[in-house]
């Protein structure tokens, strides 16, 4: 592989380990151009969509530069062959076309999200019990201790789940001048394998509790573009133990910092004032360096 030039501010901020601001330069003076390029590729992808993908894609990006699979020189990214915007462009055209699926009109997967969209209540009931099955068998195999009354639940809330990503189109139907196509579904996955994702977390949610009791749906409606893959649920739980540890070893106000931001989502304006900070600016300036802190101390 060929070392690639990269721009100068952008590759400064990368050293720095300012990725929401190496970001903010790549979508300011890149993004526009390639969502024009993705669109006229994926018509049938929204821009809200695409700009999922590009976060998705930007956050691997920066994992393969704290895992030194791609490695910064003093003027390079060395590990690419493109320019990095050609490079990331490409990465999200990949993570897109992962996530729609051909369809025929004849397949269980078609059926179910047509019969979903045009309210056929038939044939609901007919995918009612031929998922209840499924994932009861399934559930019955990996907690044969759940009550069943408790697995029942969850499956109707998982299978609530599914349906309301039908109605707010996050799963949906398409017919392009290649066929149906369904937007969302990943394209080596199946609406079963989805549903029994979803109840599997549940489950796991469930299971986990001193008492059995209910999950909220809601908790599985954020607005994440595709499911999580059991090895992302477990570097999740390792990275937020490690966490856990590097907390008790910063100060009171760096705690602070993490409280305001991940814990009531505020804004850098709204942190600026409880913080006594001058500017936003400052304020996402020592979060980054917070950031950037916590990743070393966990790396140790």
């Amino acid at each position: 592989m060929s070392d690639t030039p990269i721009d100068p501010k952008l590759l400064q901020l990368l050293h720095k380990g300012e990725f929401d601001f190496a970001e903010q330069r790549l979508y300011e003076n890149h993004f526009s151009n390639w969502c024009q390029d993705i669109q006229s590729t994926f018509p049938f992808f929204r821009k809200s969509e695409i700009e999922h993908c590009w976060q998705k894609v930007f956050s691997r990006f920066k994992k393969e530069l704290l895992d030194q699979t791609l490695r910064l020189t003093e003027t390079k990214v060395i590990g690419i062959t493109d320019s990095l915007p050609v490079h990331l462009s490409n990465m999200v055209k990949r993570q897109i076309g992962k996530h729609y699926k051909k369809v025929s009109e004849s397949s269980d997967d078609y059926r179910v999200i047509y019969a979903i969209q045009e309210h056929q209540d038939t044939y609901l009931s007919d995918i009612y019990y031929h998922f209840r099955e499924l994932f009861l068998g399934y559930a019955n195999r990996h907690y044969p201790n759940m009550q069943q009354e408790v697995i029942q639940d969850i499956f109707q809330d998982a299978l609530i789940v599914i349906v309301e990503y039908v109605k707010k189109e996050r799963l949906r139907l398409v017919e392009t001048d290649e066929g149906s196509i369904i937007v969302g579904l990943k394209n080596d996955t199946t609406l079963t394998t989805l549903l029994i994702g979803i109840g599997r977390r549940m489950l796991a949610k469930a299971s986990n509790k001193k008492k059995e009791s209910l999950v909220d749906p809601n908790d599985f409606l954020e607005p994440q573009y595709e499911e999580q893959d059991e090895d992302e649920e477990v570097d999740r739980e390792e990275m937020a133990k490690a966490i856990l540890k590097v907390i008790k070893k910063i100060k009171f106000e760096e705690k602070q910092l993490l409280f305001y931001k991940y814990w009531l989502a505020l804004s850098a304006d709204e942190m600026k004032v409880l913080m006594k900070a001058e500017t936003a600016v400052a304020i996402r300036t020592r979060l980054s360096r917070l950031r950037a802190r916590i990743r070393n101390l966990i790396k140790r």
